[in-house]
């Protein structure tokens, strides 16, 4: 035995042949006792060791056997996978180190490349140096080497492979996709090594069924006795047969020879075709009807949408499968969250999760409705919850020898959207970031999916203050979003989003223009919310050029619509207050536009206390309020606004990070303390103003160039 397995005592040709050093130490087993009793040759350097690659028994003076330099090649090889040790991240006191080897069992290979808020960056450049992503990695790690290396650094030796040779024949099956003898040798563990060796072939076997019939295989790993395997297979592969055909006769046989259809042509003659199928049993109908509401859905596509589904549901309450009754009941959850109807939407959404049994067979199901339930609770104004359900899809997609990597993007989507609805924003724009990485290996990058990343990463960065990084997502966004055509393919809130970016980076012009598009296509697909929220733009340009008379028409024009469409407590109405509010300063009724800055505030302090979405336009109403009363002749008042909304802002931010509402709020302090006489802090106040509007908006913003107007040269009054 070496006894002293570590890096520094392995070298690796060029030629990938392996030499091993220093037998210093090395301990011979001829002669030694069953025990494994030190023979005298090496008695006086049994403690000899390097601890962070000893074996427990070495630290604690046991008996000394192959075991022990399993171990250690064990701890070479999780150091090799992870780039981390098993005892965690140093450095570590030798007592701490002694206790984690001894006493604490070792994180598992693929949960050590997990990143979180505090080893991202590690996490990443582990990953980078590897040649691939964290998420990747995890999977790589995870199931076979995360068994073999638990075997291998057991506590006790007895428990550890019992020769070297046995850790190496584990090793290489993995690399050749057989099974290991470290797990148990069950006949659903050999049908996925089976695939994974047969990957090719499987592929294109199963390419028209993948998205039907994912779950098939991990009910069949599941079920605890042979006879529940096969119905529970049998029930699938019906189900996925009869989606298969249905298919085949919609994309074929029914539809006329080279006549194009567009989606929701097809969609609606699908819904016709399965109406008049005879052959289709109850639960294949519930599961095509859900995928053709859920595929209206995408389309914006509402009202057929709802009607759909709440004919697949009122049909799965009539059959016994609760995979179906599960699937009808959380997507017209979904449907239902977007039409309002929010207390009966979580309601469904409990009751699907309710008619899924415990069993890890079930956790696709599982995660569609916790996915569904996240969009009801961020609906709901629970962003909490939102981000909770998106927390529990992550875990239990970690924990699954299914996980691919579509779901894994789908899922950082998702939860980097639940961050940002809650006001996480600068989560939610790293875990976009991240998603964002995967789209091109995915072949993802020109599709719906990328829209929808690119468009909410750039409402977080616009959050964050960093307009000119969310003006060029947006700008991508809609490219792809046109594909070369015209720009009826892009979503009149997207075209928005981009007005109002534009609006912060001062190009008015430009932002007007898009808003008034963003207008016209909600009037033509009803887009209540799009309505809304394009008036409110441009009302917002209308009072930044002193055209109030237009700007309160426009304000007319979508108080009604918000009113009727959103709960009074919606932080929507406090923006709508605030725009009232800057409306009335610029007209000089400040006894109006002060009561309404108040009220703005008032009612996104409520919805913060009540953990509601909208929660971070706190500071951007404290800003406003704080510019009514600058113009109102109440600078005392201002300047405490302008350093609330400060401190919220830097709360949110990365440390050192320039925003532009961080930028904007010292113009404000600026001007209040320059109000009262204060002349050195108002400087000093100027000067982070031109720092920060430089950074993010650009030297030619209006705001950046008032703020250097306002530096003086020097601190005295003129």
């Amino acid at each position: 035995m070496h006894r002293d397995l570590k890096p520094a005592n392995v070298l690796v040709r060029n030629n990938g042949q392996v030499k091993l050093l220093d037998f210093g130490i090395a301990k011979l087993l001829e002669g030694d006792g069953e025990a494994g009793d030190a023979a005298p040759l090496t008695a006086e350097g049994a403690r000899a060791m390097t601890p962070e690659y000893a074996a427990p028994e070495q630290l604690l003076g046991g008996a000394i056997t192959t075991a022990t330099d399993i171990y250690a090649l064990s701890v070479l090889l999780f150091v090799l996978l992870t780039g981390q040790h098993p005892a965690g991240e140093g450095p570590h006191t030798p007592a701490n180190l002694v206790k984690a080897i001894v006493d604490t069992e070792p994180v598992r290979p693929s949960d050590t490349v997990v990143p979180n808020r505090t080893n991202s960056r590690i996490v990443t450049a582990i990953a980078a140096r590897r040649d691939t992503t964290p998420d990747k990695l995890r999977r790589l790690l995870r199931g076979d080497l995360d068994t073999i290396l638990g075997k291998a650094m057991k506590k006790e030796p007895g428990d550890r492979y019992s020769s070297v040779t046995a850790l190496a024949d584990d090793l290489r099956r993995y690399l050749r996709n057989e099974p290991i003898s470290a797990r148990p040798d069950t006949l659903s563990y050999r049908a996925i090594k089976f695939v994974r060796r047969n990957r090719t072939a499987v592929a294109l076997a199963t390419l028209a069924i993948a998205t039907t019939a994912a779950g098939i295989v991990g009910t069949l790993l599941q079920a605890r006795t042979a006879r529940v395997q096969r119905d529970f297979a049998l029930r699938q592969l019906v189900r996925a047969q009869a989606t298969i055909e249905f298919n085949e006769f919609l994309l074929s046989d029914a539809a006329p020879s080279g006549k194009p259809f567009t989606v929701n042509e097809l969609l609606g003659r699908a819904e016709d075709v399965l109406a008049r199928q005879q052959s289709a049993d109850d639960t294949s109908r519930v599961e095509l009807m859900v995928v053709i509401g859920d595929q209206y859905s995408t389309q914006d596509e509402d009202a057929k949408a709802r009607r759909v589904l709440e004919q697949a549901y009122t049909l799965s309450r009539q059959g016994h499968e609760s995979i179906a009754r599960a699937e009808a009941a959380c997507s017209l959850a979904g449907a239902l969250a977007r039409d309002g109807e929010l207390t009966r939407a979580e309601a469904l959404i409990q009751e699907g999760l309710g008619e899924l049994p415990a069993g890890s067979q079930y956790d696709l199901d599982r995660i569609f409705c916790l996915r569904r339930g996240s969009e009801v609770a961020q609906e709901h104004g629970d962003p909490r919850q939102g981000i909770a359900r998106m927390e529990s899809v992550k875990e239990i997609l970690r924990h699954s020898p299914f996980d691919s990597d579509i779901l894994d993007l789908h899922a950082s989507i998702e939860l980097a959207e639940a961050y940002r609805v809650a006001g996480q924003n600068q989560l939610a724009s790293s875990t976009f970031e991240q998603a964002a990485a995967l789209l091109t290996p995915l072949g993802r990058s020109d599709t719906q999916t990328a829209v929808v990343v690119f468009n909410d990463w750039a409402l977080a960065l616009d959050k964050l203050g960093h307009p000119m990084e969310a003006e060029r997502l947006f700008r991508r966004a809609i490219g792809i979003s046109r594909a070369g055509q015209t720009e009826e393919t892009v979503s009149p809130i997207l075209l928005n989003n981009y007005a109002k970016t534009l609006y912060q980076l001062g190009r008015l012009e430009e932002s007007a223009d898009y808003a008034g598009r963003a207008y016209s296509k909600a009037l033509l697909t009803g887009d209540q919310m799009a309505i809304y929220q394009s008036l409110y733009v441009r009302a917002l340009i209308d009072i930044e050029q002193h055209d109030f008379n237009h700007a309160a028409t426009m304000l007319a024009k979508v108080e009604p619509v918000m009113r009727r469409n959103l709960p009074p407590d919606s932080f929507w109405l406090g923006l709508l207050a605030s725009a009232q509010a800057l409306l009335a300063s610029g007209r000089g009724d400040f006894q109006t536009a002060l009561p309404l800055a108040d009220q703005a505030v008032t009612i996104v302090e409520a919805a913060k206390k009540n953990g509601r979405s909208g929660s971070d336009f706190l500071p951007i109403v404290l800003v406003r309020r704080s510019t009514v009363e600058i113009e109102a002749g109440q600078p005392s008042r201002a300047a405490d606004d302008a350093e609330r909304a400060l401190t919220q802002l830097k709360a949110a931010s990365a440390p050192g990070a320039f925003s532009s509402h961080i930028g904007r709020a010292y113009l404000n302090q600026g001007r209040a303390l320059q109000s009262q006489g204060k002349f050195d802090e108002a400087n000093a106040a100027f000067r982070s103003a031109v720092e920060n509007l430089q950074s993010t908006v650009g030297p030619n913003n209006p705001d950046a160039r008032t703020a250097w107007r306002f530096i003086q040269p020097d601190t005295q009054p003129r």
